[in-house]
């Protein structure tokens, strides 16, 4: 069978828990079928819209660039037919049996009905809840679970992330102001969602609670969704535990992001009055919901830990089992509703008692292997007294450490995935007649090129022994972006400066002139924190520095958005500045509304 995998991204550009499980089962597959990937990149160095194929692990991987330079909308993020032609000309190389879908954010729906179209079946992997959630995680950036989608709610939660697409409503649910759009955008992308959902064959969830969820939410015939766990590699882990052995270590291992909910497992640990104790947090602290602060917040806490608390950074794929061999007690501490757990997974087959917890698909997880225990979300008194119980009771320990049969390996996993596809395919029959819609996109807006400079002269001054590095876009006219990259702060401590000018933002706008940002690569952001004025740039001409671009006529020039990623204490010890000019005599207007921006813009940790 020729099966065609469609994915969000995929390792090595990342190595997220449905990457890892797309790329398990499609190499355990490929033992027996022909098996291929079609996937997104965001590679600088290639242009936007190519496609570049490789072979890798023995699999055929097709990646999209896709460096957002052409969202001019909402609609965009999720229905892009730019995506949707590449990957019409994948089907006709390929001429795939079934198609599998994992994650289609950065992709596009449309995908489906080109499928669908020429009769091929469809399986629709739902790993999160992104069908229903533009974020994803259907957590508010106050880090409440949204319960009940409300869909006023969503347009002020992605706000944020997408403000001029989505402008913040008030109270009353009435526009700020009166050229702003209603949400819209949102109607949208309901309806295209549901439309695309309806013409897949089988709709798969990775647990039964995240099945009955997107029931809820979607109104799904009951028949055609079905939970189907993931499976793991046993040969990774060999039996690392037997419980018998004195607790010394806790552990986290995962992203270090505030859903995942490390603050408490923190908080938790000051509450244990043993010195020889020691907490180790494996992972990375990406940037979250536009906050930066989280890991300065988190060490800060750690400080009056009675234990150690070691934050150990980012770690490799391949070394889970290796750092699971040092912790005696794993902790899931997650504040969002989990649909599957894969690091519960592996500390249960490495012999690690777990505590998670009481949500989502955890509960799950730990019900049907019995090798853990559940504590209150989000009561760090709780979770404290649930670590003190597994601590002092070793046959407990002992107990929980001895159920690795119950995960299920990757092996039957694909097995079961043969059965899908059989009962898909066979659905597919049945459906033949069915109508498949023309795919809607979105309209590109024109770009005014009547008038405008024909260069900007842009200047930067380096001052100290910081590496500086400039670069800039421009797309046919439409977009011009120059950023500005710093070493910042003493070199042993060394951290980033970026700061970002867009002429695309806040020129002369005119309803043919696209205004709103580019999505930026992660799709969970939260409003920005309140922080002190910065100082202002200086700005002053350097002939001798002066960097000049060539910009194709257009009208569509604007603001600066400036983004300082640095850390507080370093503020004093950075010697890094920056300046810009711009020719007045060429392009006045343009220069005093950069100015404007240029006073409103704040400066932000990393």
């Amino acid at each position: 069978m020729r099966i065609l995998y469609v994915v969000h991204t995929y390792p090595p550009d990342s190595w997220g828990g449905t990457e890892l499980h797309v790329r398990g089962l499609a190499r355990c597959l490929a033992k027996d079928h022909d098996v291929r990937i079609f996937c997104r990149s965001g590679d600088e160095a290639r242009d936007d819209g190519s496609v570049a194929h490789g072979l890798e692990d023995g699999l055929l991987v097709a990646r999209f660039n896709n460096l957002y330079r052409h969202d001019d909308s909402f609609e965009w993020v999720y229905s892009n037919p730019l995506v949707h032609e590449a990957f019409e000309t994948e089907l006709e190389r390929f001429r795939p049996d079934l198609v599998h879908v994992h994650h289609l954010t950065s992709l596009s729906v449309t995908l489906i009905h080109a499928c669908k179209s020429r009769g091929i079946p469809v399986v629709f992997t739902l790993h999160d809840f992104w069908t229903v959630c533009p974020r994803g995680q259907r957590l508010h950036p106050s880090l409440e679970i949204c319960e009940v989608i409300d869909r006023e709610i969503c347009h002020n939660c992605l706000s944020p992330l997408w403000p001029a697409w989505f402008p913040p409503l008030n109270a009353e649910g009435l526009r700020e102001a009166d050229d702003l759009e209603t949400p819209e955008p949102l109607r949208s992308f309901d309806a295209q969602l549901r439309e695309a959902l309806g013409l897949c064959d089988l709709l798969v969830t990775p647990s039964e609670f995240h099945r009955l969820k997107m029931l809820e939410s979607l109104g799904t015939d009951p028949e055609r969704m079905v939970a189907v766990p993931h499976g793991l590699d046993h040969a990774m882990f060999r039996r690392l535990h037997d419980g018998a052995r004195e607790v010394r270590v806790i552990g986290y291992i995962g992203s270090v992001i505030p859903p995942k909910g490390v603050h408490l497992l923190i908080e938790a640990f000051r509450r244990l009055d043993d010195p020889d104790l020691e907490l180790r947090i494996h992972g990375e602290a990406p940037v979250f919901h536009e906050e930066r602060r989280y890991l300065s917040v988190l060490k800060e806490r750690a400080q009056d830990a009675r234990g150690a608390v070691r934050f150990l950074g980012r770690y490799d794929n391949g070394d889970v089992p290796r750092l699971l061999e040092d912790i005696d007690i794993l902790v899931v501490p997650s504040l969002w509703w989990e649909t599957f757990s894969l690091t519960i997974r592996e500390a249960i087959l490495a012999g690690v008692p777990v505590i998670a917890a009481d949500l989502g698909a955890m509960r799950e997880a730990l019900e049907a292997s019995r090798a853990g225990l559940l504590f209150r979300p989000n009561d760090a008194e709780h979770l404290a007294g649930r670590l003190e119980e597994l601590i002092r009771d070793e046959d407990l320990r002992c107990n929980l450490s001895n159920r690795r049969l119950e995960v299920k390996t990757l092996q039957r996993n694909a097995e079961d995935y043969v059965e899908i596809y059989a009962k898909a395919r066979e659905i597919s029959q049945q459906r033949e007649d069915i109508v498949v819609p023309e795919p809607r996109f979105p309209e590109k807006k024109a770009v005014a090129r009547d008038g405008g400079p024909k260069d900007i002269k842009l200047s930067i001054e380096k001052v100290g022994n910081g590496d500086v590095r400039v670069e800039s876009d421009v797309e046919r006219g439409e977009r011009t972006r120059v950023t500005f990259n710093f070493a910042y702060g003493p070199s042993s401590e060394a951290t980033q400066l970026k700061v970002v000018i867009d002429f695309n933002e806040a020129g002369d706008q005119s309803e043919s002139t696209p205004t709103p940002r580019p999505p930026r690569a992660r799709s969970d952001r939260s409003p920005r924190r309140e922080e002190a004025a910065p100082k202002p740039l200086r700005r002053e001409p350097r002939e001798d520095l002066v960097q000049k671009d060539v910009i194709p006529d257009s009208a569509s020039f604007g603001a600066a958005d400036m983004v300082r990623r640095a850390t507080p204490e370093h503020e004093a010890e950075s010697q890094e500045a920056a300046m810009y000019s711009m020719d007045e005599r060429v392009f006045p207007e343009q220069v005093k509304k950069l100015d404007e921006m240029v006073g409103k813009t704040h400066l932000e940790d990393e």
